[in-house]
């Protein structure tokens, strides 16, 4: 991510999506003849990447939930089921003088734990042990 730090933050969030969906293509397209052969997709496995981007200003710690999501333009709706294969989330938040203040609202409630596990889909026991690893840094 050469250069990724001297654009402004506005091109860093454009490079940091098209980067995120990039390593997710990836992620799927690797199960091809190890979780899978030939055209039996019945047998991908979902997958998630979870980014901790240390970029955010002041008041701009956020959880972004990035997912593919299915809209109907015209006739009767199709069931796609299994559209939630591939999600990720974006942690945001500050590394200045206040990043102390950041940590501590992830790792002591300023998100919820119910907001934290619907937007990264892991369980409880998973975001307590996350969120007790961020608060010993």
């Amino acid at each position: 991510m050469q250069g990724y730090f001297s654009q402004t933050a506005a091109q860093r969030i454009n490079v940091l999506s098209r980067l995120f969906f990039y390593y997710l293509g990836r992620m799927i397209s690797s199960q091809k003849e190890v979780e899978f052969t030939k055209s039996d997709y019945d047998n991908l496995k979902a997958v998630r990447s979870i980014w901790i981007c240390m970029d955010a200003g002041d008041n701009e710690d956020s959880i972004i939930r990035m997912n593919l999501t299915q809209e109907n333009i015209f006739g009767n709706r199709m069931n796609l089921p299994n559209i939630d294969k591939v999600q990720g989330v974006i942690i945001r938040l500050r590394n200045n003088e206040n990043s102390e203040e950041s940590r501590n609202m992830l790792s002591s409630g300023g998100f919820t734990d119910e907001q934290i596990c619907v937007a990264t889909g892991k369980t409880m026991d998973y975001i307590i042990e996350f969120k007790k690893g961020i608060g010993k840094k």
